[in-house]
């Protein structure tokens, strides 16, 4: 080998290292699996195309509302086809959890997302005959015990994805109430629902779909597709205002419609966003420049839950409160529009009570002294929207609070 010849050799196999080192090579998947005769948790290899099928689901999946989730720091790989949860070892490839909901009637659990800052997953319940009726839920693998958490009746569930904000403590996740979406923010830490943003598209033919929280650049980030399916553009949206914003347009192969994909990831390491527009196919794009790494057919059929074993860091303190702290306020009716009942348990007249209700964005709307453990108030004068309610004893703000829907 001449001496040129040796340096474009040695340049072309550094070249190549980069490129495999600048992504994850294998993702681990779930698809109807013929070797093993039903659908298996998998591994797809992006070098080779191929999957490598591990772990058969005792139980046929029941339901178009599948999702996934991991817990990196156990390795655990979470799937659910809405009416079971399923969870296996990666390390060793074993079932390490197969259980049924515990709900009833025709409820469906999807857009599940672990949360490594309390250990619980967290979705959305909805009865799969309306669609409506959305309810934000939280499961403990630990001890499969599911709690509601919060209700949205007005809203369509979305067949996306959930996702979590560790830095503020939220569970994100999309509501079609077509012809929009929403993004929809559930505050862990109060217990309550944050906000509720319409998203403000660049163009009225797209959609808005396969959310994943970028913990590098501190952004929800999705695909964005226009109704002709003739352009994609990997996007953010800044969840509180709704506005979406183009990274770059990516030339890639798949069926661009929020009902028809098998899920997406971050790669936070080396920052890499995958998402799989079709059943069969994975794309992997630069979440810096929004440029297309690979375009990847996997030969399977039906391919769902696409993950890494990658997460956000938890900030050094995270406070939850329970349920029962939560509970110590309670609203009826909830949603209302022209007048609420507000009980506090925790009432005693030997203290001074004040209520704020403020705003989404924290802005005080109403102030008012409480002299009895049960007080009606009148809200006919504030817009429909998330308003949130805190207490206040002594004038010191306590961990006593809860939220109401005004329509």
């Amino acid at each position: 080998m001449n001496f040129k010849r040796k340096i474009l050799t040695i340049t072309f196999v550094i070249l190549l290292s980069t490129i495999v080192n600048a992504q994850t090579t294998s993702l681990f998947c779930t698809h109807n699996s013929s070797t093993l005769g039903g659908f298996a948790y998998s591994n797809c290899d992006l070098l080779t195309d191929s999957v490598y099928d591990y772990t058969l689901f005792p139980v046929l999946i029941s339901s178009n509302y599948v999702s996934s989730t991991v817990d990196s720091a156990n390795h655990i790989y979470y799937f659910s086809d809405g009416v079971r949860i399923y969870g296996v070892n990666t390390l060793n490839n074993n079932l390490v959890l197969n259980l049924p909901y515990p709900v009833t009637g025709t409820f469906l659990i999807a857009n599940i997302q672990y949360n490594p800052c309390d250990s619980l997953i967290y979705g959305t319940a909805f009865d799969y005959i309306t669609n409506y009726s959305v309810s934000i839920i939280s499961f403990n693998p630990n001890d499969s015990t599911l709690n509601t958490l919060a209700s949205l009746p007005s809203y369509q569930i979305h067949k996306g994805s959930g996702t979590i904000d560790t830095a503020n403590n939220l569970y994100l996740f999309e509501l079609s109430n077509s012809p929009f979406n929403t993004i929809c923010g559930f505050d862990i830490t109060l217990g309550a629902i944050s906000f509720l943003t319409q998203i403000s598209y660049m163009t009225t033919e797209e959609n808005f779909f396969g959310i994943s929280y970028d913990c590098t650049n501190s952004r929800l980030v999705g695909i964005s597709v226009t109704a002709s399916d003739s352009l994609a553009y990997l996007s953010y949206v800044t969840p509180l205002s709704g506005e979406l914003f183009h990274i770059n347009t990516i030339g890639w192969e798949g069926a661009y419609t929020p009902f028809l994909h098998a899920g997406s990831c971050i790669d936070n390491t080396n920052n890499v966003y995958y998402f799989a527009p079709k059943q069969n196919i994975i794309n992997s794009v630069n979440l810096n420049t929004g440029n297309l790494i690979s375009s990847d057919t996997i030969s399977v059929n039906a391919l769902f839950g696409i993950e890494l074993l990658t997460s956000c860091t938890c900030p050094l303190t995270t406070k939850i409160i329970t349920k029962s702290d939560n509970s110590k306020i309670t609203i009826y009716p909830n949603p209302a529009s022209n007048e609420i009942n507000i009980t506090h348990s925790f009432f005693n007249k030997a203290n001074n009570y004040e209520l704020i209700i403020s705003n989404a964005v924290g802005k005080t709307q109403k102030q008012l002294k409480i002299n009895s453990s049960s007080t009606n108030i009148n809200i006919s004068d504030l817009l429909p929207g998330i308003y949130f309610i805190k207490t206040l004893i002594n004038n010191n703000e306590t961990d006593h609070s809860s939220f109401i829907i005004i329509r």
